[in-house]
């Protein structure tokens, strides 16, 4: 009979912990895909790749007229 109430609380007690374990990761997927949540993230991205391609183009104007002194001091 002690095995049987042994059991019967170990079973219970995984029940509950991954019952417990396994609402947390809904709640947590649920909270990742709210609008508000979604549209700070594309936000941020598009925050992110306009200041990569400013970046990329002022260094791209800066290698240009860079080579251009060159070229105009190569020719006299």
């Amino acid at each position: 009979m002690i095995k049987r109430a042994f059991w019967l609380v170990v079973g219970y007690g995984a029940g509950v912990t991954t019952s417990w374990w396994a609402l947390g990761r809904v709640r947590r997927s649920v909270r990742r895909y709210v609008p508000s949540e979604v549209a700070g993230r594309v936000g941020e991205s598009v925050s992110q790749a306009r200041r990569d391609v400013r970046r990329a183009v002022a260094d791209g104007r800066a290698a240009m007229r860079h080579r251009e002194a060159e070229l105009r001091a190569e020719l006299g």
